[in-house]
């Protein structure tokens, strides 16, 4: 190996290197820290032409991070180079996304130092749309929630083409505020983390507003 030389100075060099690797998908298993358990959510949300926002929930403790993988589904070329992101959060953004294209994608992560994935899955994004001047900076700004339903907090997720301040406000069904905030936006993909540690379980409404570029949501 490369730390040892059996005694003899030019005897040395590696054993195996490997580039590039997938999990291998263990047959047979059985354990709760298979794919099917390790994963109880996950969600395509967002898709435009060039997006796409994908989400997932785990049952799992102590997670070291996620391993997301992605690429253009095509069954003539399986040999197509996957894109890995690795990320933290239980999320991941795409951008720059080919119109009307078909990408498969999976996400990776440990259970007990072995490791656990998903299932090959898809999504499709949407074709070009020529939207109006007037109209075009509007049908930009996006605003997402998610998980829904969730059990403690959940994320707030707004993409916006000009910085501004977004107000929002929860109410339960007899139209009492429970919580109101307001937070600074930026240009492009913003996330806002609710705590609903304290909220009863129940249906709530939640209403927002951009109020520099006067837009309700």
């Amino acid at each position: 190996t490369a730390m040892t030389n059996h005694g003899h100075a030019t005897c040395c060099g590696l054993a195996e290197v490997k580039f590039n690797l997938l999990p291998q998908k263990p047959e047979g298993v059985t354990s709760v820290c298979n794919g099917k358990n390790a994963f109880d959510l996950i969600e395509v949300d967002f898709i435009t032409e060039s997006e796409a926002l994908i989400y997932w929930d785990t049952p799992l403790e102590e997670i070291p991070g996620f391993l997301f993988l992605y690429r253009i589904a095509d069954e003539e070329n399986e040999e197509e180079d996957w894109i890995e992101i690795e990320t933290e959060e239980f999320e991941v953004y795409l951008e720059d996304l080919e119109p009307v294209t078909e990408y498969e994608y999976l996400i990776a992560t440990e259970c007990g130092a072995k490791p656990v994935f998903t299932d090959v899955m898809t999504f499709t994004t949407l074709e070009t749309q020529v939207t109006s001047t007037e109209n075009s900076r509007i049908s930009k700004d996006k605003l997402r929630l998610y998980p829904n339903p969730t059990q403690s907090q959940f994320t707030l997720w707004y993409s916006s083409e000009m910085g501004g301040e977004l107000n929002y406000s929860i109410t339960n069904t007899q139209g009492q505020l429970l919580i109101q905030n307001n937070q600074r936006i930026n240009p492009g993909v913003n996330k806002i983390m609710v705590n609903l540690a304290e909220v009863p379980n129940g249906m709530y409404i939640i209403e927002s507003i951009n109020v520099d570029q006067k837009i309700g949501l």
